[in-house]
């Protein structure tokens, strides 16, 4: 899934500065994603609620950012990549940005009508990644699960035993997860589908090694025993992904990664903000190389 991590930050960081900015104590922030009261124009009010509910809504369908970015609702869930799932966020963030085009952006004060920019494209943004650049539909690292693993042992915010049996429930989905990938892959890039194979495999070597020696700690048997068996299951469904991904899916991989000049002026002005057109966009850097070898070469002849 494209995991856009400007949405995450822009998104979490609004959502707690709304509580901030309203009046209320950091102490009465435990919960980020919780409604918070916003002071100022009733367009403010407006924009705080959409936030709010966006915020809520992309991290249940990333819980593995949402564990990254210490939003804890999700540390059970693996993401769900079913094509229902993934139709059921486009509904959800197309109602997310017709709700801030709702705004008039002209009622909010300068900072927030800041944000209301950065939140109106990231949004944007997140609905072009679903429905044009459809990672879910032509890269298989897109279901790789080892990330949303990796997010409970990076930081302890729950004791290690706690933090383990998250783990587990979250290895009991990946059946699931891989199974959905199988059916929304179509026609990758031939280069993505090779990585994603070797990927795999260094996710297996992720769970016999690593997820071990970060919970080394722990030593609860019937814990440890639960989190063996679900381990099978993951590394069962990853041997039988990676198989499928050579066999069936690299033989007919012939897609591209070219985005195409369309496709890359919206991703340049969704993600950086550029809507500089591509060709002056080109010159710009062609210029700018120019300058840069000029300054190496001047700098290599003093060296010598």
């Amino acid at each position: 899934m494209s995991r856009n991590l400007a949405v995450l930050s822009l998104v979490l960081s609004m959502a707690l500065c709304a509580g901030i900015s309203s009046g209320e104590t950091p102490g009465a922030l435990s919960d980020p994603l919780a409604p918070v009261t916003t002071r100022g124009s009733a367009a403010e009010k407006r924009f705080s609620a959409v936030v709010s509910e966006y915020s809520r809504g992309f991290f249940a369908f990333e819980p593995g950012f949402a564990t990254t970015w210490g939003i804890h609702r999700y540390d059970d869930r693996l993401e769900d990549l079913s094509r229902a799932a993934i139709d059921r966020e486009v509904a959800r963030t197309r109602r997310a940005v017709a709700a801030a085009k709702g705004i008039n952006a002209a009622q909010l004060s300068d900072s927030a009508r800041i944000d209301y920019d950065l939140f109106t494209r990231q949004v944007e943004g997140h609905l072009f990644d679903l429905t044009e650049i459809r990672r879910w539909e032509n890269d298989p690292s897109s279901y790789n699960y080892a990330g949303a693993i990796f997010a409970l042992m990076a930081r302890s915010f729950a004791p290690a035993e706690t933090r383990l049996a998250l783990v587990t429930a979250r290895l009991k989905q990946v059946p699931r997860l891989l199974e959905s990938g199988k059916r929304n892959l179509k026609n990758p890039p031939a280069m993505f589908a090779n990585f994603a194979a070797e990927d795999f495999e260094g996710s297996i070597d992720f769970l016999d090694h690593e997820v071990p020696a970060a919970f080394a700690a722990v030593k609860d048997t019937a814990l440890l025993n639960r989190y063996e068996e679900a381990k099978k299951i993951a590394e069962a469904a990853t041997r039988d992904y990676v198989q499928w991904i050579r066999k069936d899916l690299v033989p007919r991989a012939n897609g591209t990664y070219v985005l195409g000049a369309e496709r890359y002026r919206k991703k340049l002005y969704y993600d950086e903000m550029v809507d500089l057109p591509i060709d002056s966009l080109l010159h710009v850097g062609e210029q700018e190389l120019n300058r840069l070898e000029a300054r190496y070469a001047s700098c290599a002849k003093r060296i010598d």
